[in-house]
This record gives structure tokens, C-alpha cells and sequence, in this order.
């Protein structure tokens, strides 16, 4: 049986933090703290996007879709093939 585990949850204290940093900066750390509350696989690569182009206008909203978008899903195959032998066990 296969189990698919999920990515665990952004602790509480860094969520508050990137709240704080973006109310700080005026906002302009938004879409980081929109990425950390949502938990993006990628809100590292958010944050650096927002922190390195978000000075320009077209920087600060892609980074924001990023924030904002749908997480990509995974496809899961399960094979519970048993083999010539199932259902007798010994063979």
C-alpha cells in the first residue's frame, strides 16, 4: 500500500513574522506572507522573486499569481498487484 504524505503545516510564528515584515515594508512583502499562510511548495522562490523584482511594478504581481495560484497536483499510482500466488499466502 502506498501512503502519500502530506507537506506539513508553516508554523504559526513564521506565518505572524512574514505578516509583520510585510506590514513593514508597506506591503510591499505581501505576496510572501500570502505564500507562507497558504503554504506554497515554492514560497522561497516567492519571496526572492518578490524581494528581487518586486521593485518593479510587473515583479511585485507576478509574484503575487504565484502566491496566489493553484498548487500543481501530483499523480499517484497505487498498483496492488499481488502476484500469481494471491490470495493463497506461502506461494
Amino acid at each position: 500500500m502506498t501512503q502519500v504524505m502530506a507537506r506539513p503545516p508553516v508554523s504559526t510564528a513564521v506565518a505572524v513574522l512574514a505578516w509583520i515584515v510585510a506590514a513593514i515594508t508597506l506591503l510591499y512583502m505581501l505576496p510572501w506572507a500570502v505564500a507562507v499562510t497558504r503554504n506554497r511548495s515554492n514560497m522561497a522562490a516567492i519571496g526572492l522573486v518578490n524581494l528581487l523584482l518586486g521593485w518593479s511594478f510587473i515583479g511585485w504581481v507576478v509574484s503575487l499569481v504565484m502566491a496566489c495560484g493553484s498548487e500543481p497536483q501530483s499523480t499517484v499510482v497505487v498498483n496492488n498487484y499481488q502476484g500469481p500466488g494471491y490470495p493463497y499466502p506461502g506461494r
